[in-house]
């Protein structure tokens, strides 16, 4: 059982998944609160915690674990406890004019104001009065310290609307914010995620060039960076890669070139990753019947010119 983390699905990993015989079972992406694992691993390591003596070596470790006093009850194994998930699955807008985007335990809530009304119809007035009395409810805590409020406002005369207190204490501005892995920027723009990917992916090169220096193939180098730099620089390639200016598109093609020299062969740019990942999107789109397109026609193709005259 994995959560479909990348070094999990990697094509090697799969590779030798397939060549031992060991079937994995199929689990939602990006779910590891969702795993029960976790749990386990939990139960296993406070049970070894609570030793006299810790384990010196892994026979130790090894010998440690099947001991009667830390074996792990069944009860535990099959009623694991309650995730974050499960609750927030019910939370919902009241007001109807509010988004609410929920993913794991993140929760997002994205409302309008507009002529500076902050009527309960807008998102801050639900997050005040709905969403705080409905955490309480629930047992749930909001931690504000990791609460934050980004406005977007492209006037010229921008006026800051009043500040959003959740149980007493006011939530934080902020320019931007990360939000599964993606920076969100107050502009609308893309630079602040791209500068960051940029720099993560110089961060793994240094270990692309190291190991080109103890001798490593060409085709153990070019895992390695689909693996561990590739992945970074299409993470969500899909969001943000359509929207960035060309000094932007210039400056991630500089981490692939640089990593073509070192690998010795061509690799595809983010633009070509990024329209393979779109059209493999959009022909899973057409694929699902519960999808909201199946209630659009498609249009005809445009006749050609020599069409048209004839």
């Amino acid at each position: 059982m994995q959560d479909n983390a990348r070094p999990h699905v990697a094509g090697v990993c799969q590779q030798f998944l397939q060549d031992e015989g060991i079937d994995a079972m199929d689990w939602p992406a990006r779910s590891p609160d969702l795993n029960p694992i976790e749990h386990i691993w939990d139960i296993m390591s406070r049970s070894i915690h609570q030793r006299h003596v810790a384990p010196q070596t892994v026979q130790e470790l090894a010998d440690a674990l099947v001991q009667p006093q830390h074996r792990i009850p069944p009860r535990l194994c099959a009623e694991p406890p309650p995730v974050h998930p499960a609750h927030t699955r019910l939370l919902s807008d009241t007001s109807g004019s509010c988004l609410i985007v929920k993913f794991a335990d993140d929760t997002a809530v994205v409302g309008r104001i507009a002529n500076n009304d902050e009527s309960p119809t807008t998102g801050r007035q639900e997050v005040e009065e709905h969403l705080e009395g409905w955490c309480r409810q629930n047992n749930l805590c909001i931690n504000v310290k990791k609460t934050k409020e980004m406005i977007v406002d492209f006037r010229r005369g921008r006026h800051l609307p009043s500040p959003l207190y959740i149980g007493g204490t006011a939530v934080e501005v902020v320019s931007s914010f990360r939000y599964l892995g993606v920076h969100i920027s107050d502009d609308l723009t893309w630079s602040k995620n791209t500068s960051c990917l940029i720099r993560k992916a110089h961060q793994r090169l240094y270990f692309l060039r190291r190991l080109r220096r103890a001798g490593l193939g060409s085709s153990v180098l070019t895992s390695f960076y689909r693996c561990v730099v590739e992945s970074v620089l299409s993470s969500c390639i899909i969001v943000w890669h359509g929207s960035c200016s060309a000094a932007e598109k210039k400056a991630l093609q500089r981490v692939v070139k640089a990593a073509q020299r070192t690998v010795g062969r061509s690799l595809p740019t983010t633009t070509d990753i990024y329209t393979s990942r779109c059209r493999k999107r959009a022909s899973c789109i057409m694929k699902d019947p519960t999808h909201s397109h199946c209630t659009c026609t498609v249009c005809p193709p445009p006749l050609r010119q020599e069409a048209a005259e004839h």
